[in-house]
This record gives C-alpha cells, structure tokens and sequence, in this order.
C-alpha cells in the first residue's frame, strides 16, 4: 500500500516538473535569460489593459429600480462601488397583476418584472392590475407598498 501511494506521489511530481518545462519551453518569451529583457518581451506580448475601470467604462448600467427591494448585500455585490453611495428609498410603479395565495396573502406583479408578497393576510387594501402604486423603504427596513391616498400594506420583494 505505501509503495503504490509512493509510486504515485512520484509520478505526479514527475508530471508536474515535465507540465512546467513544457509550458516554459511553449513561449518564444521563456528563452529570455536576464529578467529585464524577459519582462519586456511578455510585456509586449501581454499589453497591459487600457480601459479605465474605475470609471465604470464599459459596464451595463443597472437601474436603480430593478435593484430596490433586493437585499442590501445582494445589491452591494452586484454593483460597482460608484453606485453603491445612491440608493432609492421608494419607488412608483403600476400594478400588472394580483395573485391571491393560500393563507389570505397576495403577490403583486409590477410592469417593471418586479414581485413583491403582501405580509399581511386579509383584504384590506384593495390591489387591482392598472393602480399606480407606491413602494418605500421603511425606517425599520421593510418595505410598505400603498396606493396615492391609500392604505399602506407591508411587502417584501420575492423577484
């Protein structure tokens, strides 16, 4: 048993010595002896990249709607750090459909792909598809979600 753990051991330190010889060998930059000149040969041959990161050059830009309601670590992680200092702390948007669910809550379904649960069971505020309805950011950090002159039902965003 401990020959064959041996013979392995042996053979894959082999394996990996001839790996690394033959990926040295494979660039025409390997051949360079003196440090300098072998750097400046993968430098050529490597470009550094030139577009501006930090700028955001290049990224699609997410809009904020499509992020609120989203957990605050999930939006962190998808965004760059230039759109991490503004947040929306409400939105506006219209009612595309109300689904009724087991237990007397509803989902709504906005027009901009949202989905947000109405945590609060029974039929107090009435939703139909076509009302324009209101979603702010709550000081406890939940989300309230009424209609201009309506009752305020407490949401939280499943999509």
């Amino acid at each position: 048993m401990h020959r064959m753990q041996w013979a392995w051991k042996v053979g894959l330190l082999g394996a990996l010595v001839w790996s690394g010889e033959a990926c040295a060998a494979g660039h025409p930059c390997a051949e360079f002896t003196e440090p300098g000149a072998r750097l400046a040969c993968y430098d050529r041959a490597f470009p550094p990249v030139t577009a501006d990161l930090s700028s955001g050059q290049g990224l699609t830009e997410a809009r904020p709607e499509q992020d609120f309601g989203l957990s605050e670590r999930q939006v962190e992680l998808s965004k760059p750090e230039a759109e991490r200092a503004s947040q929306v702390d409400r939105i506006e948007a219209v009612v595309a459909a109300v689904r009724s669910l087991k237990g007397g809550q509803r989902e709504v379904v906005l027009e901009n792909g949202q989905i947000w649960r109405v945590t609060e069971g029974g039929v107090r505020g009435p939703l139909r598809s076509g009302d324009i309805v209101n979603i702010r950011r709550t000081f406890a950090g939940g989300y309230l979600l009424s209609k201009p002159g309506g009752t305020g039902l407490r949401v939280r965003r499943l999509r």
